[in-house]
Order: structure tokens, then C-alpha cells, then sequence
């Protein structure tokens, strides 16, 4: 994994990240094999199943979770290696500019919690009002009750 993350805002980053097609293609193999030994397809028995087929009915399913997940892990992994507080989603966009064929790249976008920094507040004093409540607020607050109930 490759990054490189840019502030475009006080809050907002933009990183820009890459995974290698081997591991993905490897992980959809992977998945799509797993899958082969419990797929019912009409003509065949669980497990017997031919991988072209299986590829052909379950591979852009399979290949878009494998991708969800490869694009999640990178993501959480750059968030934890840089030590972000992330707010939200992250916006992730394919790069275009992209001449590297042997590695998928995106850009992330999203925005991150902002550093507050508490001051000195020995010096704030804080007078706690005192409301007194006589009979007579009472005596009105339940007259108001009872002629809202008729």
C-alpha cells in the first residue's frame, strides 16, 4: 500500500492510495474457489460446479466485495498509521491519471475532527443560580394543569 495525504481545508484531507491487482485478483480467485464447493447451479452437484461458470455467475459479485474490502482495509489502515480522527465517510473516487497497470488507484476525501485545545479555567468562576419555588407558583402551575385536562 502506498499513500499520500494532502489538507485541502482546515478539516479536510484528500489521500491518495493504491493497492497491487495481484492481491486482488488473488483474493477473488480465492473467494470465487470457496465459493465453487457449495454453489448449486442447475445440472451440476454442489462441488462440481466448472470455475468458468461460477466465475460467470458470481464473479462481478465477488469482484465488488473484494474490491469494498481492499479499498476498506487500505483506508482504515492509512487512518491508523497517520493517527487521523476521521468524521464521516470518506468520499473515494478512482484515479483517472492512473498509467500503473499493475496497481489499482483511488483518492480518498474526508473530512477529520478538529484539534480543540482546552485553556486555563482556574481562573472562571461560576455562580450556580438559586430558584426558590413558594406555594403560590405551585397552587397556579397545577390551576394551569387542571384547565388544560377539561
Amino acid at each position: 500500500m502506498q499513500t499520500n495525504v494532502e489538507m485541502l481545508g482546515e478539516l479536510q484531507r484528500r489521500a491518495h492510495m493504491s493497492v497491487a491487482v495481484e492481491q486482488i485478483e488473488g483474493e477473488i480467485l480465492k473467494r470465487l474457489s470457496r465459493l465453487a464447493r457449495t454453489a448449486k447451479i442447475a445440472g451440476f452437484r454442489p462441488g462440481k460446479v466448472p470455475m468458468k461458470m461460477i466465475a460467470q455467475q458470481y464473479g462481478p459479485q465477488v469482484r465488488m466485495e473484494v474490491l469494498n474490502d481492499a479499498v476498506n482495509e487500505t483506508f482504515v489502515s492509512l487512518v491508523q498509521h497517520e493517527n487521523l480522527r476521521v468524521a464521516g465517510y470518506p468520499q473515494i473516487e478512482p484515479r483517472q491519471d492512473s498509467t500503473d497497470r499493475t496497481k489499482l488507484e483511488y483518492t480518498a476525501t474526508f473530512e477529520v475532527y478538529p484539534d480543540v485545545v482546552i485553556g486555563d479555567l482556574s481562573g472562571i468562576r461560576i455562580e450556580k443560580p438559586i430558584a426558590e419555588v413558594t406555594r403560590a407558583d405551585v397552587e397556579r402551575t397545577i390551576d394551569i394543569l387542571r384547565k388544560q385536562k377539561v
